[in-house]
C-alpha cells in the first residue's frame, strides 16, 4: 500500500489509518477499539448495589433483576466490540460472519433493557398495556437488529451516500436507536431523577460522548490521530450506561436511592423496608413466657 491511501475498507473510525501512517503493522484491524472491549466486559461485574445487614438474608429478593440484565448487555457488547474490531471486512466475508451485527445486536439489546427498566419505575399501567408496551419495545430494537443484516446494510449502504467518513445509513440507524433513549432520559431526569446534581455527572459524561465521537467521526481523516478518541469514547460511554441504569433503578425511590463513591462510580442503596435489621423504625419485643396464658381454642365445622 502507498503512502497516499487515505482510508480502509470498513476503517470507520481511521484506526487502520493512523497504524498505517505510523508505518506498524497490528496482529488486528483496531487493536485500541478492540482492547477495550476488555473494559466493557469487566466493568459490570464491579459492585454498584449496597444492601443492608437484613437485606443480606434475603438476597434474592433485592437485587433488582432489570439492572442485572442491563449490566449482563453491555458485558456482551464487549465481546461484540472485541470482534467487530479485530475483524477487517474482507476476514468478515471469508469467514462468513457478519461482523457488524456482532457489535450492533447487543447493543440494540442494551437499549430494550434500559428502557424497560426505565419505564418499568416511571409508570403505572394495566396488564394490556404493559404487553403492548413491552411488544412495541421488541419491535423496535428487533427491526434495528434486522436492519443490521448482511444484505440489508450492504444495500442501503450503497444505495445513500456517505456523511464524511461515516455511512448515511449507519447514522440513520444510530438515531433511531438514540431517539427512544434520549426522550426516555429526558423524561425521568425532568420529572423524577432528585436532586438534580445526581444528573450532573451523567450529563457531563454524555457531553464528553457526544465530542469525542463526532470528532473521531468526522475528522478522523484529516486527523488521523482522533482515532484514539474512539477507544476513549468506548470507555466514557460505558461509563454512562452504567450511571444511567442506577439512576433507572433508582426511580423507584421507596426502596432504593443513588449515591456516588468518591470517584464518581455509581452506587444503588436498598433502603431495607424489607427486613434491614438496622433501621431505626423496628421495634423490638421480647415475651416472658411465665407470663403468657393457655388459651384453648375449639374449631367447630361450620354447617
Amino acid at each position: 500500500m502507498g503512502d497516499n491511501i487515505t482510508s480502509f475498507e470498513g476503517d470507520f473510525f481511521c484506526e487502520q489509518l493512523f497504524w498505517h501512517q505510523q508505518q506498524i503493522d497490528m496482529p488486528v484491524t483496531h487493536p485500541l477499539a478492540a482492547l477495550t472491549g476488555i473494559f466493557l466486559i469487566m466493568m459490570p461485574f464491579k459492585k454498584n448495589v449496597i444492601l443492608g445487614n437484613g437485606d443480606m438474608y434475603h438476597l434474592h429478593s433485592f437485587i433488582p433483576r432489570q439492572f442485572q440484565l442491563c449490566k449482563s448487555t453491555l458485558a456482551l457488547t464487549g465481546i461484540g466490540t472485541m470482534i467487530f474490531h479485530s475483524m477487517s471486512a474482507d476476514q468478515s466475508r471469508e469467514w462468513h460472519i457478519n461482523y457488524h451485527m456482532c457489535d450492533w445486536m447487543p447493543i440494540t439489546l442494551m437499549g430494550n433493557s434500559i428502557i424497560v427498566l426505565y419505564v418499568s419505575n416511571l409508570f403505572e399501567m394495566g396488564e394490556r398495556m404493559w404487553t403492548l408496551f413491552f411488544f412495541c419495545i421488541c419491535c423496535w430494537s428487533s427491526l434495528l437488529g434486522l436492519a443490521m443484516d448482511s444484505n440489508t446494510e450492504a444495500y442501503y449502504s450503497d444505495k445513500w451516500q456517505n456523511l464524511g467518513q461515516q455511512k448515511t445509513y449507519g447514522t440513520v440507524l444510530n438515531l433511531i436507536l438514540l431517539l427512544p433513549l434520549s426522550i426516555t432520559l429526558a423524561y425521568a431526569c425532568r420529572t423524577k431523577i432528585r436532586p438534580y446534581s445526581d444528573q450532573i455527572p451523567l450529563w457531563i459524561a454524555i457531553v464528553v460522548v457526544l465530542v469525542l465521537w463526532l470528532t473521531n467521526a468526522y475528522l478522523c481523516e484529516k486527523v488521523p490521530m482522533t482515532s484514539v478518541f474512539h477507544a476513549l469514547y468506548h470507555v466514557v460511554i460505558s461509563y454512562v450506561f452504567i450511571y444511567a441504569a442506577c439512576l433507572g433503578v433508582s426511580l423507584d425511590d421507596t426502596e432504593w436511592r443513588f449515591s456516588l463513591s468518591r470517584f464518581y462510580w455509581p452506587r444503588i442503596h436498598h433502603k431495607g423496608k424489607k427486613g434491614d435489621m438496622e433501621d431505626s423504625s423496628i421495634f423490638h419485643v421480647k415475651i416472658d413466657p411465665s407470663h403468657v396464658k393457655r388459651i384453648d381454642v375449639e374449631l367447630t365445622p361450620s354447617a
